[in-house]
């Protein structure tokens, strides 16, 4: 190896809370944020770090829903008549076209409780914080 990466091992989390003192769940992941993202093996530098990290939390953005569809298969699910949320404008805006997004190690959550991606169905509604395509949270709003 080329002395590159971390001697150690460091875990990234997503939580989510009530903004107070109550955590609901924790996601813990190696490496980073997202899948594939690998920070540890190619940096040592704490500055870095932060960076990709900054960059990861810029890069994502929040979609409300309805399913469409939930593949199992490619573990992505189908939301029709989405919405991104621009903090800009303080807005929902309308996306053209249904959005796809993968459930691949995502946390998810239904009245404050994690479920399993087999608990959503066409139909719900779906809150989800995502990076690109990659859901981080997935909030399944209560009929």
């Amino acid at each position: 190896k080329n002395n590159q990466g971390l001697k150690y091992e460091r875990y990234y989390g997503l939580f989510v809370t009530d903004g107070k003192d109550v955590m609901y769940a924790i996601n813990l992941r190696q490496k980073g944020l997202v899948k594939d993202q690998n920070i540890d093996d190619s940096t040592t530098d704490e500055n870095a770090i932060k960076g990709y990290l900054n960059d990861t939390l810029k890069a994502t953005s929040l979609t409300r829903g309805m399913v469409e569809a939930v593949d199992t298969k490619w573990t992505r699910i189908q939301l029709t008549n989405s919405n991104d949320w621009s903090s800009t404008l303080s807005t929902w805006n309308a996306n053209a076209v249904d959005t796809y997004v993968k459930y691949d190690n995502t946390l998810i959550l239904k009245n404050n409780k994690v479920i399993k991606p087999e608990d959503i169905k066409a139909g719900d509604s779906l809150y989800v914080l995502r990076n690109k395509e990659l859901a981080l949270v997935i909030f399944v709003e209560s009929k």
